[in-house]
């Protein structure tokens, strides 16, 4: 324990793989030899019982089979819990070998034995104790770390340690349902094993006819005896088909046996079959918090990784003959369903774990568009998915799952269903200031998925709207801090990309200039919180994003308006004067230094707007700078001083006070020895 606990505070330990899978094999022995002698029998030994097996799984499970087996809460229980939980976390970089089959057998029995030993030791209030959960826990974690790492001869594929892993391991789910942590763990190892035996079936077909076996079972178990414990697990594994299926992992045929996607088909049409009725009626109680507040997202959870596999197979391999066209109309009548189900629910009603299940559901049927637009009314579909893109902005939150369902039905959106987009993000522009957010994220999405021309030519008639709504993304400043780095990020990411797509506009120098002046005074003396150093950098870094894409795309425009955009590099440069210069000032540097080096190739135009820009920096140094700011805004000066012919210079030279010409003559001699500009990266 005591070695544990010293490594656990050296992170850099962590680094050295060879002592790490030592540390892991020596770790295990030692936690499973402490679990061991702190079960008490009436058998004289049980270690002798050990030493004479040819396994320890099957010895584990003759030991948590014995009625009498009792588990000793003393010292030890301590000393494995804390061991066990730092084994769990270690950054597992174990080699391909078979030797880790000895090291999975042995902490294989230990969950088996530790589980079982503990249901029949303490009621479900002492189970509940954090030392134990941890043993149960961590060992699950474990045998999903070691399992892709270990390696299989032709001898290997009927140990007692595979052969049998999936119903043990699931047999004691229903004794700790209340841990939400051991099920995830349980669910984790189960689908590393069945990767195990997708990987293995071309040499051994058994092992997964075998794995399914053991999974129709669970799927009984979720119909008759408990859902929630066992329709975890039963994700978990479809889930992993649908990411193996979707990384075209899942060979479609083999000589000779059934392929693993047909077994995988089968399976999951089973278990739509026997799960379908629990499965409605769980969602469609899902306003009732107190009773399905956890069953009706594992349940909603379920349904979309079912009907994801299936849809995914109609839109890639729809010749074949899996689903009959009976099979084919009833999914996506159950697909309907469970739409309708999830609209249904009141927003008053729905649970976070509900809302979060959703937004998953319409994602990952949107995975796999054609399919999901035949099962509801288009419209319908979209005005939902933009009617939950509105309220997690609402609730002053994001959803990735809800982005990537819009991005998936954009792709695939006809003319009228973009018009459906582009209406309802419109309809709320004299909303909050809040909801100007969602607009601009549904144009963000448009700009980024659209691919038709049709698409593009509707959306030309509504980008200056967008444009003008975008603005009051950085004018409401007395929002929390949160809200206003995340608008001006979004704010960026869009007229970058708007900026980018002159097909869509073409910008002109007048809208150029309110770009920039909108976003100067985000620099103001109270523009920025030196307390909030990440969100500092992510909006210098935004800003500074906008301007090099203006000066990449728009730099003849410019020429026409540059005081604005020397404005707003007069209050970058200011911010850096004034920033912390122990935190975020070299991510700052580095963009600003970026944007310097752009302007030199337009240093005809510019070279008398950068005078304002270095008399500042002078200003600054004369009434001291910090040696770090110094040195990060080094690189900018000098290609500020770059672009400065002759006259620039002797006009510098003249407009400041003997001071300032001793502090700054420094900086100038250096700039001629070593600087050289090498072009734009």
């Amino acid at each position: 324990k005591t070695i544990t606990m010293t490594l656990a505070r050296d992170a850099s330990f962590y680094d050295n793989s060879e002592a790490m899978s030592l540390l892991m094999k020596v770790g295990i022995q030692f936690a499973f030899t402490r679990f061991i002698d702190s079960v008490e029998t009436t058998r004289d030994s049980t270690t002798k019982m050990f030493e004479e097996s040819s396994g320890l799984t099957v010895s584990c499970i003759e030991l948590a089979d014995m009625a009498d087996a009792k588990l000793s809460l003393g010292e030890n229980v301590d000393t494995v819990s804390t061991a066990l939980s730092f084994l769990a976390s270690l950054p597992l970089e174990l080699a391909l070998c078979n030797e880790n089959l000895n090291l999975l057998d042995r902490v294989l029995g230990l969950a088996i034995v530790s589980s079982q030993v503990i249901k029949r030791t303490l009621g479900e209030h002492e189970r509940s104790d954090p030392r134990l959960l941890k043993i149960v826990r961590s060992t699950r974690i474990i045998v999903a770390n070691v399992l892709p790492k270990t390696l299989l001869f032709s001898s290997d594929f009927e140990a007692p340690c595979l052969v049998n892993m999936t119903s043990q391991l699931s047999k004691s789910c229903l004794d700790f349902r209340f841990d939400y942590g051991v099920l995830s763990a349980t669910g984790n190892a189960i689908s590393e094993y069945f990767s195990l035996c997708i990987d293995y079936h071309e040499k051994n077909a058994s092992m997964l006819v075998n794995f399914f076996t053991q999974m129709r079972t669970v799927v009984r178990g979720a119909a008759d005896i408990d859902f929630f414990s066992n329709a975890l697990l039963v994700r978990s594994v479809i889930r992993r088909m649908n990411i193996l299926d979707r990384h075209h992992s899942l060979p479609k045929k083999t000589p000779a046996t059934a392929s693993s996607y047909e077994l995988c088909m089968n399976f999951v049409q089973e278990t739509q079959k026997h799960l379908q009725r629990k499965i409605f009626q769980h969602i469609a109680d899902a306003g009732n918090l107190l009773e399905h507040g956890k069953v009706a997202p594992v349940a909603l959870l379920l349904a979309s990784e079912i009907y994801s596999f299936i849809g995914n197979h109609l839109v890639t391999t729809p010749a074949t003959n899996l689903l009959t066209t009976e099979q084919v109309e009833e999914s996506r009548e159950n697909v309907k369903k469970v739409f309708e189900l999830i609209t249904g629910v009141q927003g008053s009603q729905r649970g976070l774990g509900f809302i979060g299940a959703s937004n998953y559901f319409l994602s990952s049927m949107s995975s796999s568009p054609d399919h999901f637009l035949k099962c509801a009314s288009p419209s319908i579909i979209l005005e939902s998915i933009l009617g939950a893109l509105a309220q997690s902005f609402a609730m002053g939150q994001e959803s990735p799952l809800l982005d990537a369902a819009m991005c998936a039905l954009i792709r695939n959106s006809d003319l009228e269903q973009t018009k459906i987009i582009t209406s309802y993000a419109l309809r709320g522009s004299d909303c909050s200031k809040r909801n100007t957010s969602f607009i601009i994220k549904i144009f963000h999405l448009l700009m980024m998925c659209a691919t038709s021309q049709e698409q593009h030519q509707h959306m030309i008639g509504e980008c200056k709207h967008f444009l003008l709504i975008s603005m009051g993304l950085l004018r409401d400043r007395s929002c929390e801090r949160y809200r206003l780095v995340s608008n001006v990020k979004l704010f960026s990411k869009t007229m970058t990309i708007l900026i980018s797509k002159k097909e869509l506009l073409l910008l002109s120098g007048r809208e150029i200039a309110m770009i920039c002046c909108e976003m100067s005074p985000l620099f103001s003396d109270d523009g920025f919180n030196q307390n909030d150093i990440n969100g500092d950098v992510a909006i210098f870094n935004s800003c500074c994003a906008v301007v090099a894409s203006l000066i990449a795309h728009y730099p003849k425009q410019l020429y026409g308006c540059p005081s604005p955009l020397f404005s707003l590099l007069l209050a970058l440069l200011t911010h850096l004067l004034h920033a912390n210069p122990k935190k975020g000032i070299s991510q700052k540097a580095l963009e600003f230094v970026k944007i310097c080096e752009l302007l030199i190739p337009h240093k005809d135009i510019f070279k008398k707007h950068v005078v304002g820009l270095i008399l500042c920096y002078i200003q600054s140094l004369n009434k001291g700078m910090n040696p770090t700011t110094k040195s990060r805004l080094m690189p900018s000066i000098y290609a500020l001083l770059d672009m400065c012919s002759s006259f620039e210079t002797r006009q510098i030279n003249a407009m400041i006070d003997v001071p300032s010409k001793i502090v700054f003559a420094p900086v100038f001699q250096s700039y001629q020895k070593f600087y050289q500009y090498h072009g734009q990266a």
